[in-house]
């Protein structure tokens, strides 16, 4: 979805995320089922933010706003980006007076907006502001699981339970964490901003968004390419000299809720196996060093200022248990072949820590718990050393087996080779189901492209 037109940070509607066992595209999902579980508010976790100027949404644009998975996109806030917004704030002040009084054009006063609105961002995700919590509504997902388990419960909730729903988000959106302690869905205000950062990143990759084919595994890659930039981005928080773990683990809080609120069906199904089972173990690894980081900080336990452990980890055993017995999970993190023993050892951690993740993980953590729960918990009792897991090690190997072999990202990963708003108009004509460039309708004023 084009930056220019994102929606207010404080606005509604989110279309159900898929799991990642299920296959429907979002081009195929009946309008019903899309207006209600825009209605439900089913995945609000948006914060405060400065509002963008945008043009006047199409219906191609309306389109990717009723199938998002989040409500709002503000912007990340990794290290390099607060580096990069300081360095452009002193190319603005040099420039200024060069521009003075020329008079701007709609998509320079545009563009203008945008970037105040990025470094006031960055601003607030690099203070201490970005480590505060928030509730956030609980995600759809969530909801469906517990209503199959209801024996009274019909196949479709009805509109009685639809208005409960809203109801409820309402309710603890509206308070904090403090006066709902009950309320487990709480999200830092910076892994709020970089949910929604990643989501509006696998928006613009989603070729049916766009009503274009290029090929079948498109936005499959797209999505592996946005999950790369996660992987990168926690690289980065992790390798600073003076790195806080709280912010490490952020990273795995933005990425659990991420997984657990989109549709992943494009993204397991990819063709090449091999990289989605070696992506699987990098979020793994990466896991369980955000853990071993909270524990030698001694943050890892149930009174910790980290306040979303349970949610966050049964997240991340809901993605193991989904991928069990399929091609991303069938070789280890040691090297052999045997399935992966992450989730074992994210529920050993929890264990010898008090972490209930039955109690207060999401709908159903009980018995994925119980299914992972076979690694003895001694050697989780004492404080480990740093990068216990190897992570450094490892995300170098990995970079250089799965990054680009040329070009502009030659040796990096992630990227924005996918994003389809980068590419030219030219490209986006070729694939588009009529033949014309699909932002010409979702951005008639052309203040994006």
């Amino acid at each position: 979805m084009p930056r220019a037109k994102r929606r207010s940070a404080e606005s509604d509607g989110n279309a159900a995320p898929a799991s990642a066992s299920t296959a429907p595209s979002r081009a195929k999902r009946s309008k019903d089922a899309t207006q209600k579980n825009n209605t439900s508010g089913n995945a609000s976790i948006a914060l405060e933010a400065p509002k963008k100027a945008g043009a006047n949404l199409s219906k191609v644009s309306e389109k990717v706003k009723d199938d998002t998975s989040a409500d709002a996109q503000p912007l990340t806030a990794t290290a390099s980006n607060v580096n990069a917004a300081e360095k452009e704030k002193e190319k603005d002040n040099v420039s200024g007076s060069a521009t003075e009084g020329k008079k701007q054009t709609p998509r320079e006063k545009h563009e203008a907006e945008n970037a105040a609105q990025e470094k006031a961002i960055l601003a607030k995700m690099a203070s201490p502001e970005g480590l505060e919590y928030r509730c956030m509504s609980r995600p759809w997902k969530d909801r469906k699981a517990e209503w199959r388990d209801d024996e009274d419960m019909d196949e479709e909730p009805d509109e009685e339970d639809m208005e409960q729903c809203i109801e409820e988000n309402k309710k603890y959106s509206e308070a904090t964490p403090e006066e709902v302690p009950e309320w487990p869905w709480v999200v830092t205000k910076m892994g709020n901003y970089l949910v929604n950062e990643y989501t509006d990143q696998a928006q613009r990759r989603d070729q049916d968004n766009f009503d274009m084919y290029v090929y079948n595994d498109f936005t499959g890659y797209g999505l592996q390419e946005v999950v790369e930039n996660q992987l990168v981005a926690f690289h980065e928080e992790y390798t600073k000299k003076d790195s806080d773990p709280h912010r490490v683990f952020v990273h795995m809080e933005a990425m659990a809720i991420w997984l657990f609120i989109n549709e992943l069906a494009p993204w397991v199904g990819l063709d090449d196996g091999d990289r989605l089972c070696a992506t699987v173990d990098a979020i793994g690894r990466a896991l369980l060093t955000a853990l071993n980081a909270l524990e030698r900080a001694d943050l890892l336990k149930p009174d910790s200022k980290v306040k979303n452990l349970p949610m966050v980890l049964s997240m991340f055993l809901s993605l193991a248990s989904d991928l069990d017995g399929t091609g991303a999970m069938e070789r280890d993190m040691l090297g052999a072949d045997k399935d992966q023993t992450w989730p074992h050892a994210v529920v050993a951690y929890a264990r010898a820590h008090d972490i209930d993740l039955k109690g207060k993980g999401i709908y159903g953590s009980a018995e994925t718990v119980d299914k992972f729960d076979d690694m003895g918990m001694e050697d989780f009792k004492k404080k480990a050393g740093p990068d216990r897991w190897g992570f450094k090690t490892a995300f170098k190997a990995f970079t250089a087996h799965w990054a680009a072999p040329s070009g502009p990202k030659k040796k990096t990963l992630g990227g924005e080779f996918f994003d389809i708003i980068k590419k030219s108009s030219a490209y986006r004509k070729k694939h588009a189901f009529d033949g014309k460039d699909p932002l010409d309708k979702m951005d008639p004023d052309r203040l994006v492209h």
